[in-house]
């Protein structure tokens, strides 16, 4: 493994009606590697292969030893994706999670009873793939 890369743990949960997939580490595709651009900003690239089109990536960042996080979610096609979630210097020795949905819910479309959901104008459901690993 290179140096760009870390270590990963991973933790896939496949949906049988979905089947998206978070990539393990073969030396083509990885799940997860820290790199930096060509300006020297951290970036975390999170790489998912995906059966259909209309599915979401989840990502969220934490800073060392701090349970809240920022969290960002970008569409996905149907194939293979390879996303870059800047990483900020305050993040440079956090943790992320990073997670495969089947949908993304409107506002609209939450559950009355599900507060969270409303106020946050929806949310990601149809959690299919999983992982988890650090920013350094």
């Amino acid at each position: 493994m290179s140096g760009k890369k870390i270590s990963l743990l991973l933790v896939v949960l496949c949906a049988i009606s979905a089947g998206a997939v978070l990539a393990k580490d073969d030396g083509n595709s990885t799940g997860y590697q820290v790199v930096k651009d060509s300006s020297g900003v951290a970036k975390l690239r999170v790489t998912a292969d995906v059966p259909a089109s209309g599915m979401w990536l989840g990502v969220t960042l934490y800073p060392k030893g701090v349970k809240v996080g920022s969290s960002q979610t970008v569409p996905l096609k149907r194939g293979h994706n390879s996303n870059d979630i800047t990483i900020a210097p305050s993040l440079s020795n956090g943790t992320f999670e990073a997670a495969v949905w089947s949908k993304k819910l409107s506002k609209e479309e939450c559950n009355p009873g599900d507060e969270a959901c409303r106020k946050n104008g929806g949310k990601l459901t149809g959690m299919t793939s999983y992982l988890w690993g650090y920013l350094n």
